[in-house]
């Protein structure tokens, strides 16, 4: 059974963030990965309590895969 965690939510975060954006140096990408997740608590409660129904439905299937 994998259930998968809700890094999903933060990823979208990060690639709006970084679209067409270029940097010539690690030092110059890590303040922009930073700033990107500078935001409220509610965007990450929201984020998380998007995935109990699907851990659920997820559960009530043995752990089988579920399509949308």
């Amino acid at each position: 059974l994998h259930l998968a965690l809700p890094e999903f939510h933060f990823f979208g975060v990060l690639k709006d963030a970084l679209k067409g954006r270029r940097f010539a140096k690690d030092y110059e990408l890590n303040p922009a990965c930073t700033k990107s997740y500078d935001t409220s608590a509610t965007f990450y409660t929201t984020g998380i309590e998007r995935q109990v129904p699907r851990w659920q439905k997820c559960v009530d299937n043995g752990g089988h895969f579920v399509e949308k």
